[in-house]
């Protein structure tokens, strides 16, 4: 299960939207679901939280989230997502430069990280960072 959410009253966020605005799309049969943000608002935080806790109650297995690179506030909440146990899993190119970076979370997964050969200095830093967020 995802972690309380403890807001960092240092969160700086540009935006005028209060509503965040978000789908979901789930596909039971691979227990895997997807949060895409289209817009950042204000309540971004605890509405990916409440989806989170949503879909870890409902067992939901690899929950991926995606969110705009071209948006200026995806840094700064990327942050707040890796507290909540999301990590770094990739670039999507999209069209009309709306490429999203993709954020995963590992619902229940029991990782043995020493079964992992990593045979670059790059790899092994990833591997690092990823392990501080699961």
């Amino acid at each position: 299960m995802p972690p309380e959410i403890c807001l960092d009253p240092n969160l700086t966020l540009t935006t005028d939207v209060k509503k965040s605005i978000l789908s979901v799309k789930t596909n039971n049969d691979n227990q895997t679901a997807d949060i895409t943000v289209s817009t950042i608002g204000e309540n971004i935080l605890t509405e990916v939280h409440r989806i989170l806790n949503t879909l870890c109650h409902n067992n939901t297995a690899t929950i991926y989230l995606r969110m705009r690179l071209t948006d200026k506030n995806t840094a700064n909440c990327t942050i707040e997502f890796e507290k909540m146990g999301f990590f770094f899993s990739g670039i999507l190119p999209r069209s009309a430069n709306n490429d999203e970076l993709v954020l995963q979370y590992l619902n229940n997964y029991v990782i043995d990280f020493d079964l992992i050969k990593i045979d670059s200095d790059k790899g092994k830093e990833i591997l690092e960072y990823v392990k501080k967020c699961v």
